[in-house]
Formats: C-alpha cells, sequence, structure tokens
C-alpha cells in the first residue's frame, strides 16, 4: 500500500481473514493459547473487500 501504510499486525490479520481464518481468535499449541495477531491489528478493508 503507497498510498497508505500498514503496519506488522493489519498486514497478518489481512493475511489470516484471506485464508478464512478469524484473526480475533487465539490458536492452541497444546494447551496453551497462542495470538496470531499482535493487539489492534485489524484486516485491510481495501484488500479483503469489506467495508
Amino acid at each position: 500500500m503507497v498510498d497508505r501504510p500498514v503496519s506488522g499486525p493489519d498486514f497478518m490479520a489481512t493475511v489470516l481473514t484471506l485464508l478464512g481464518i478469524d484473526p480475533t481468535k487465539d490458536l492452541h499449541a497444546g494447551s496453551r493459547p497462542v495470538r496470531t495477531v499482535a493487539p489492534g491489528g485489524k484486516a485491510i478493508e481495501e484488500v479483503v473487500g469489506k467495508g
């Protein structure tokens, strides 16, 4: 995005959304939850087409 730089967490949230994975949910490594996206990461609306 040249017009609007995005953060790493926003990029990751976008990738997960495009793959059909909810970026607000935690994954589990054994019995411990692991964040998929840092707090505040949101999918880029211009890319995912939601808005």
